[in-house]
């Protein structure tokens, strides 16, 4: 394991991303990313239930990832897992939370929609320089797979 290595997992209703950074006084320097499409909310607009065959597929995408992330990691506590819409509106959103937490020893954190749009925005403003924003407001519109947040 590196020194000052984190790891995060964004779940989402459609893709499943995942990075492992280094973080030092200087800031962050990414190490490993991924992004793999799980469609986990995919049947959502026809039932409130994840589908057996989407929670499997996250599962094995988050598994796999873990594999790699352990070249730098080597306890799941230093990964923070972030779940958003399809996970949040689903009946067995808490079910699926309960089984990565079995196969992995994550803990899944629950974005509210609010929660969601304001990573969104610190997320996608983290890059710009203060000049570009100097004097002016931003926002930011996260179109999702589940949800929208302004």
């Amino acid at each position: 394991m590196r020194d000052g290595c984190w790891g995060a997992v964004d779940i989402g209703s459609n893709s499943v991303r995942f990075l492992v950074a280094q973080v030092t006084p200087a800031g962050m320097k990414p190490l490993w990313s991924s992004l793999v499409s799980t469609r986990l909310g995919r049947d959502m607009a026809h039932s409130p239930i994840l589908s057996k065959e989407a929670v499997e597929a996250t599962l094995a995408a988050m598994v796999e990832a873990w594999r790699t992330m352990q070249r730098w990691l080597d306890d799941p506590a230093r990964v923070a897992v972030l779940a958003t819409s399809a996970v949040r509106e689903a009946r067995n959103g808490a079910a699926f939370c309960r089984m990565v937490a079995q196969q992995l020893g994550m803990t899944v954190q629950v974005l509210s929609g609010e929660a969601e749009g304001k990573l969104s925005y610190e997320g996608a403003v983290a890059g710009l320089t203060a000049e570009p924003l100097q004097g002016k407001q931003a926002i930011v519109v996260d179109i999702g797979g589940g949800s929208a947040e302004v």
